[in-house]
């Protein structure tokens, strides 16, 4: 029986998925269920625990000559459980959170720990100071312990193909992180807020591409062809520092103005004994180092809404993307309770961008576009 404040969720899905992509294509079922219960302790204690598992019947077609998943037909599985417990150590005040994940999936042999623990003070009614220790996993995935990749390099001065290969590795390990925050939010005046977060993350066992032996000559297949041996490993470790500011100022009753402004600074590298061929800039380089929004939301009656958005991202130099700024644009009419009609549009200022490189091919164009909306809920 369930005591006041008691929650207990239950969810259950099914999603089928056919990918079909230049190089690649995959058919994969997943059947998911997940647990949440939620209780109340004495001593100001909120408890929060649950389970999870999700099977992934999987198929991974081959497409093209060179890049294939061995075995191409796997079933893979995840299995969690979780448990959180919020404790209020002076009323109003001073609140610890505590808690951690397991996670066990097909591609790592043990049951992996995410730890994390959140201390949280409110000196008065107009600030708030918190910190924040977590430790993070990505699990190894079929990308590293199932993939073989054999691409062509070039031709030799006398005549003789040149290629790299990729080889699956089994061993691949989780890439670690672990992540220290803090934070500020104050209420300046009765209009304006500020949040400032600056946050510092150590990662290490981060995924490299790295050499696996020399060059040799390898004769079957013909014609006979040079090999470069290849495999992804754990080669990369380093960290990333930055800041966060979010206000959001409210000038009149129907009027909210909103922002935000983040720095980005990441250091990677290699680690001893590593033989990567040149990761770490490319993923130094695929991450904006400054991103900066700024939105107005504004009722100009009571059934006619207008919010405005601009965006600016720097560059992404390791995908040779540009930096770029945009604007969105949406005016509302509520025409009842019922019934809803909206029209948008995105990314305005200019007829196209590029946001992010093509993998593979040329960088994706993100380009203009305006939609309606219509809504009827009963």
């Amino acid at each position: 029986i369930l005591s006041d404040g008691d929650d207990i969720q239950i969810q259950a899905y099914y999603d089928r998925t056919h990918r079909e992509a230049a190089n690649f294509a995959e058919i994969r079922n997943t059947f998911d269920i997940d647990f949440l219960h939620r209780f109340r302790l004495p001593a100001r204690q909120e408890v929060s625990w649950g389970l999870g598992a999700r099977i992934d019947p999987v198929n991974d077609q081959v497409v093209v000559t060179g890049l294939q998943f061995i075995p191409n037909q796997r079933t893979d599985y995840l299995l969690t459980a979780f448990v959180q417990d919020e404790v209020g150590l002076v009323e109003g005040r001073l609140a610890l959170t505590l808690g951690t994940k397991l996670l066990r999936t097909n591609f790592s042999n043990d049951i992996d720990l995410e730890p994390s623990a959140r201390l949280r003070w409110t000196p008065g009614d107009k600030q708030t100071i918190w910190a924040s220790f977590t430790r993070a996993l990505r699990t190894p995935s079929d990308g590293e312990d199932n993939f073989d990749l054999l691409g062509f390099v070039s031709t030799t001065a006398n005549g003789t193909p040149f290629f790299a290969r990729f080889n699956a590795n089994p061993n691949f390990a989780d890439e670690q992180m672990n992540g220290y925050e803090l934070g500020y939010r104050r209420l300046l005046g009765k209009k304006l807020y500020v949040d400032v977060t600056g946050f510092y993350n150590h990662y290490h066992d981060l995924f490299s591409e790295d050499l696996a032996g020399a060059a040799f000559l390898e004769t079957a297949p013909a014609p006979a062809h040079l090999l470069l041996p290849a495999q992804f490993r754990n080669g990369l470790l380093g960290y990333t520092k930055g800041v966060e500011i979010a206000p959001e100022w409210r000038p009149t009753s129907n009027w909210r103005l909103r922002g935000s402004y983040s720095y980005l600074h990441m250091n990677l590298g290699k680690a001893l004994l590593s033989g990567d061929v040149g990761t770490a800039p490319i993923i130094v380089g695929a991450s904006p180092q400054h991103e900066l929004t700024v939105s107005s939301a504004v009722d100009l009656s009571k059934k006619l809404q207008l919010d405005l958005t601009f965006r600016y991202v720097s560059a992404l130099p390791g995908q040779l993307v540009p930096a770029y700024s945009t604007g969105d644009a949406r005016i509302g009419w509520k025409f009842s309770r019922q019934v809803d009609l909206s029209v948008a549009g995105q990314n305005l200022l200019q007829p196209s961008h590029s946001e992010y490189g093509g993998d593979p091919g040329p960088l994706v164009g993100i380009r203009r576009s305006v939609y309606a909306k219509l809504t009827w809920t009963r």
